[in-house]
């Protein structure tokens, strides 16, 4: 569903455990007001069409989760007037909201290296530190880095004298990740665990087969365990 900005605000404001959040109110041309929990929102011009799917419509009242710019009017092109700076479009804006959210999830998933390094072999940190790393920019890039792609892992020289033996990085599991919720929540078991993480933690769903261990380490942080 389209519809064309006549105005935006921010309606309400507070705190939870997922951090600040803003009620953001829309307001279409023809009189609609529709809520949304997408802070980009709230730089919408008037005149610039945006389609929100399918509202949310609950007792009579509208919202969306997510929307795509379709077009801007002439009047909302960057302007510039003497002393002062380019005007941000709501495409400027939409792009530096994605680039904040690049930077968080970047930063969370660098803070996860020390902990996966310290569960390494003897001798494997920098084998798992590259391998962590290019899969960290494969995540957000969504292909493995150019400067590395050539690099392959030295062999680990054992003496002939002594049985080879194949060592594995130990990796922390979707599974792991129940099995940790489960012991600090004090279940019996880890069937209420993923719906727990989604509905309660805020964690997109995603992120808990993708990233375990990063998640892990967001839901300490958030719940104060140690």
């Amino acid at each position: 569903m389209q519809i064309t900005i006549k105005s935006a605000k921010v309606g309400k404001t507070g705190t939870s455990k997922q951090g600040d959040w803003e009620l953001i109110i829309v307001t279409s041309e023809d009189g609609t007001d529709y809520a949304t929990f997408e802070k980009s929102a709230k730089n919408l011009l008037p005149g610039v069409v945006i389609d929100i799917g399918e509202p949310i419509i609950k007792e009579g009242k509208c919202s969306f989760k997510e929307y795509t710019v379709i077009s801007t009017p002439a009047t909302s092109t960057p302007t510039t007037t003497p002393n002062s700076k380019p005007q941000m479009t709501p495409a400027d804006w939409e792009r530096k909201e994605k680039l904040e959210q690049w930077s968080r999830e970047a930063n969370a998933c660098y803070m996860g290296l020390p902990a996966l390094l310290a569960c390494c072999p003897e001798g494997k940190a920098k084998v798992v530190w590259e391998a962590a790393l290019d899969y960290a920019l494969a995540h957000f890039n969504g292909t493995v880095p150019a400067s590395r792609k050539a690099v392959e892992p030295k062999p680990v020289v054992t003496k002939p004298t002594e049985p080879s033996e194949v060592i594995e990085v130990a990796l922390f599991t979707a599974q792991d990740l129940y099995e940790q919720i489960k012991e600090k929540m004090g279940w019996k078991n880890t069937a209420p665990v993923r719906s727990w993480l989604v509905n309660k933690a805020g964690i997109e769903e995603t992120r808990i087969d993708s990233e375990p261990e990063i998640v892990y380490q967001e839901v300490k942080e958030i719940q104060g365990w140690d």
